[in-house]
């Protein structure tokens, strides 16, 4: 009866393989939460702004948008974040 099992050296290149893939997707994670954390604020007053439709004073707007910007350079292509830009 033939073994089965994958030699020793393999199994520890898969758990290496493995560890690298799981601690690549944590830094990915931690990264655009990062991004959804740091703008909370903007896009919660982009969005007051836009439900009562008044306008910001100007400072407080490029605040806002400077924080949304920042926040789409760690996290690009992030949607929620490029439709809230976009209605600044």
């Amino acid at each position: 009866m033939a073994s089965t099992a994958l030699p020793q050296r393999y199994r520890v290149l898969i758990a290496l393989l493995g560890s690298a893939i799981l601690a690549y997707a944590a830094f990915v994670s931690a990264k655009r939460g990062l991004a959804d954390w740091s703008s909370m604020q903007a896009r919660h007053e982009v969005v007051t702004w836009t439900e009562h439709r008044t306008i910001p004073p100007p400072a407080r707007l490029q605040e806002a948008i400077n924080s949304l910007i920042n926040a789409l350079a760690r996290a690009p292509n992030d949607p929620i974040l490029i439709e809230h830009l976009g209605a600044a």
